[in-house]
C-alpha cells in the first residue's frame, strides 16, 4: 500500500500501488466540492510531460474511414467508463448543423479530446502527457489518427482505475466516411469527457487558443513586411460574456474567409467554409469550438504564405474574463485588415 497525495489539493488517503476500483467515482464526487486551487493543479499539470504522438501503423494509407474507425474504439472506451462509473455524457442539442470540415478542423476537434482525457487522467492521478506541436504543412488524415491514437491510449489507461475489467470491443470498419464524419464523432467524445466530471471549458483556456492565433498572425505579417505593431493590443472592454466572444470569433472567421477569397498567397487549403451560428445560450466551450476553426484556418494560411515554423499553442492562462479574449480577439481581426489591406 502506499500513500497518495490526491490531485485536489491536501486530501490524502491510503491507495495500492496499481489503480483500484472507485477512483473513477471518488474523482467524480470530490470535483463538484473543488475549486480554484483543482483547476490552478490542472493548468500546470497538462504542460509537464511530453509524449510524441503515435504514427499510423506500417504503410497503409491513412483515410478518414480508418480515423473514424478509430473514434469509434474511443466512444467505446467512454462508454465503458460512463457505465461503470453510472454517470452519462453530456448534450449539446442546440449544436448547428456541421459545414463540410477537412482534417485541419478535426485535427482541432482532436487536440480538445486529447487534452480533456489528460484532465481526467490528472482527477485519477495518473501522470499527464502533453503532445508535440504540429506539422509546419498542411494536416493530413495521418496526422489527425495520430492524435486520436494517443488520446486513445491516454484513455484505455483510465479502464482499471475505473473496475472495467474487459477491453471494449473493437469497432468494425465503415468505409465512405469523410472528415465530417469523424468531427461529428470526436464531438460526441467531448461530450462524454464532459460527463465524466472533468472541470468546464473556461475563458483561461479559451485565451490560448486566441493567443495562438495571434501569433500565428504575427508570423504572416512578418513574411508580408508588415509590422504586426502597426495591430496593437487592445484593451479589454468591460462586461463582455460568452456570447460577445462568439460573435467576434465569428467576424474574425468572416474577415479570414475575405482575405482567402482575395488574395491566392493567403488562401487556406480548400477555402474557408464556415459552419452556421449556434443559437441561444453560449458557453465558453462553443466560444472555444469557434476559435478553434479559425486557428485551424490562420495555420493553412501560414503555410500558403511559405511559413513551416510550427504552430506552438500559447502557455497556460490564469484569471482571464471573456473580456480580456474578446480584446485579443480584436487584436487578431485588426490584423488579419491589415493583410487585407496589403
Amino acid at each position: 500500500m502506499t500513500t497518495r497525495i490526491c490531485p485536489w489539493g491536501s486530501l490524502t488517503r491510503t491507495a495500492p500501488a496499481r489503480p483500484g476500483p472507485g477512483r473513477g467515482r471518488c474523482a467524480w464526487t470530490v470535483l463538484r466540492r473543488s475549486g480554484l486551487a483543482l483547476l490552478t493543479g490542472l493548468t500546470l499539470a497538462l504542460s509537464v510531460a511530453v509524449v510524441p504522438a503515435p504514427a499510423a501503423a506500417g504503410t497503409q494509407e491513412i483515410t478518414p474511414s480508418l480515423v473514424f474507425q478509430l473514434t469509434e474504439d474511443l466512444n467505446g472506451v467512454l462508454a465503458a467508463l460512463h457505465r461503470a462509473n453510472l454517470t452519462r455524457p453530456a448534450t449539446d442539442a442546440a449544436a448547428p448543423r456541421l459545414a463540410p470540415r477537412r482534417p485541419r478542423h478535426v485535427y482541432q476537434k482532436a487536440r480538445e479530446v486529447f487534452f480533456k482525457v489528460q484532465k481526467l487522467r490528472f482527477l485519477n492521478g495518473l501522470d499527464q502527457v502533453a503532445l508535440p506541436p504540429p506539422p509546419g504543412r498542411d494536416i493530413l488524415p495521418k496526422d489527425v489518427f495520430g492524435l486520436v491514437r494517443a488520446a486513445s491510449e491516454s484513455l484505455r489507461a483510465l479502464l482499471p482505475v475505473f473496475d472495467v475489467r474487459a477491453l471494449p470491443a473493437s469497432a468494425s470498419f465503415v468505409a465512405g466516411k469523410t472528415p465530417t464524419d469523424v468531427y461529428a464523432n470526436l464531438h460526441r467524445a467531448s461530450l462524454a469527457l464532459d460527463g465524466l466530471g472533468i472541470p468546464r471549458v473556461a475563458p483561461n483556456d479559451v485565451m490560448r487558443i486566441a493567443l495562438t492565433i495571434v501569433d500565428d498572425l504575427k508570423l504572416i505579417l512578418a513574411e508580408k513586411g508588415i509590422s504586426p505593431q502597426a495591430a496593437p493590443a487592445a484593451a479589454p472592454p468591460a462586461r463582455k460574456e460568452p456570447g460577445d466572444v462568439y460573435a467576434k470569433g465569428t467576424q474574425l472567421l468572416d474577415r479570414i474567409r475575405r482575405l482567402g477569397d482575395s488574395r491566392a498567397d493567403l488562401r487556406p487549403e480548400g477555402g474557408v467554409v464556415l459552419s452556421p451560428e449556434k443559437t441561444g445560450r453560449i458557453t465558453p466551450a462553443d466560444v472555444q469550438d469557434r476559435l478553434q476553426t479559425a486557428l485551424a484556418e490562420v495555420m493553412s494560411i501560414k503555410v500558403a504564405a511559405g511559413i513551416d515554423a510550427p504552430t506552438r499553442i500559447a502557455p497556460p492562462q490564469s484569471g482571464k474574463s471573456p473580456s480580456d479574449v474578446y480584446a485579443v480577439l480584436e487584436t487578431a481581426t485588426a490584423m488579419v485588415d491589415l493583410l487585407l489591406r496589403g
